[in-house]
């Protein structure tokens, strides 16, 4: 059987970083300006750069796969913040979500903070791109792992793997409440019949409509 991979990513080998170049909100930032961010942060400096910086996959966002002189591994997270999501109110609340499930023993990323215990740095400057001016900086450090593709074929053992770490999680989150973390926006799964009748008539062909409205209540 299969076994789990240490970290569970999404498919995302479609939202190539050169392919979503007009993305509303992503913010700019070139592969050598990366280890100035990584050196507020702790992780290099000009007597230990870094030993290598890589443009991962990614589509609001930019990430970026960082190796420090030590051999440890990074991600730093460049965010959109013209989306709910990146917003410094949100960011921090992934951060907090993260370090409840880290805590509770599951094998998720640790939140990487500055030196001063700050753990999302603002792009914002004279002269930046009008993306930078809202976008924040965040660093994990990396888990390593294999991207498992929607259409490869599951093992019963892979999913109930999956299953047990879902209920894990579940548990681990047991009484957590966190006020950054109550939003709503259309990748709720109490949204999708709305936001899917909201975007049929994108439907160009008259007759493939019938069919998109089928699976809606």
């Amino acid at each position: 059987s299969r076994r789990l991979p240490t970290r569970l990513r999404h498919d995302t080998s479609l939202a190539s970083p050169r392919q979503s170049p007009m993305v509303e909100g992503r913010p700019v930032l070139p592969e050598g300006e990366v280890g100035g961010w990584a050196a507020k942060f702790g992780l290099c400096s000009e007597a230990e750069p870094l030993a290598s910086v890589k443009e991962l996959p990614s589509y609001d966002d930019l990430n970026f796969h960082l190796r420090a002189a030590s051999g440890a591994e990074y991600v730093l997270k460049a965010h959109n913040g013209i989306i709910e999501a990146g917003t410094p109110a949100r960011l921090l609340a992934q951060n907090r979500f993260i370090e409840r499930l880290r805590a509770k023993g599951l094998p998720v990323p640790e939140v990487v903070a500055t030196p001063e215990g700050v753990a999302a740095l603002p792009m914002a400057a004279p002269g930046a791109p009008e993306s930078n001016q809202v976008a924040h900086i965040r660093v994990l450090s990396y888990l390593s792992g294999n991207i498992v593709p929607n259409t490869e074929p599951k093992t019963d053992a892979f999913l109930q793997t999956v299953g047990a770490t879902v209920g894990k999680i579940a548990r681990a989150l047991e009484g957590f409440e966190d006020e950054g973390a109550v939003w709503d926006w259309d990748w709720h799964m109490k949204n999708v019949a709305s936001a899917c009748s909201a975007r049929v008539s994108y439907v160009a062909d008259g007759g493939g409509r019938g069919p998109a409205h089928r699976p809606l209540p």
